[in-house]
């Protein structure tokens, strides 16, 4: 069960009015854990500035995030990991509100895998006169670290080089490319790629995605509830 950016998941999104909302209550670790014996639970993490990012927490019990398990859209294979994982991909969000709902999803727990196992990243095509370019992407992340998703192309040769740098984590050593990378974690990423001829795309960047204050307000018109 994905996450919509306006803060319903996807089987509210797209639920065939099979789901009703309950309520939208305060959060505490007591209520989660309550609440969590007869659903799964829509958490709203928020940031001082008002930002927000929504997972879905599939089940965990006690006062600490590493013992909930969550479905988090923030990152590409972000399916049944941690809270403690997604606080640390978001750094200063914090639970806030619940999203509580009844009925049966049209988009089940059972169909999640076939979501989750995403395609590989594809680099963006050429454009006019351009030659190489590229892509990057979350992927997966563990307290420490993050696992950063990477592809790219080139109309000159074989892609043969990236060079990966965090803010917290410059670097100006150029290694071999790989579809796949481990990087210290971050608040945003910075990935350049080279081809066998030497041509080099600009930089690319990629940080955790979060939906800004009143998005949900300012969506509701266009992704109603409930078809009545």
């Amino acid at each position: 069960m994905r996450v919509c950016s306006s803060g319903r998941g996807l089987g509210c999104c797209h639920s065939g009015s099979k789901v009703t909302w309950v309520s939208w209550p305060t959060f505490s670790w007591a209520r989660l854990e309550q609440e969590l014996k007869s659903r799964p639970v829509i958490l709203e993490l928020r940031r001082s500035n008002g930002y927000r990012h929504f997972v879905v927490v599939l089940g965990g019990s006690g006062s600490s995030p590493s013992g909930y398990t969550v479905n988090d859209p923030g990152v590409r294979n972000g399916a049944r990991t941690t809270l403690a994982n997604t606080l640390r991909t978001f750094p200063g969000y914090a639970p806030v509100s619940m999203r509580l709902f009844s009925g049966t999803p049209a988009v089940t727990m059972s169909s999640v895998a076939s979501l989750e196992t995403s395609a590989p990243l594809m680099p963006p095509p050429l454009a006019s006169g351009e030659v190489i370019t590229g892509s990057v992407e979350l992927n997966r992340n563990t307290e420490a670290e993050m696992v950063l998703e990477l592809a790219a192309q080139s109309s000159a040769g074989a892609v043969t080089d990236m060079l990966v740098w965090t803010e917290q984590h410059p670097s100006e050593i150029w290694q071999s490319f790989s579809p796949f990378v481990s990087v210290p974690l971050d608040s945003i990423y910075y990935v350049r790629f080279r081809d066998a001829a030497g041509n080099t795309t600009d930089t690319l960047s990629v940080g955790p995605p979060a939906a800004p204050p009143g998005i949900e307000e300012r969506l509701t018109i266009y992704l109603p509830l409930l078809t009545r």
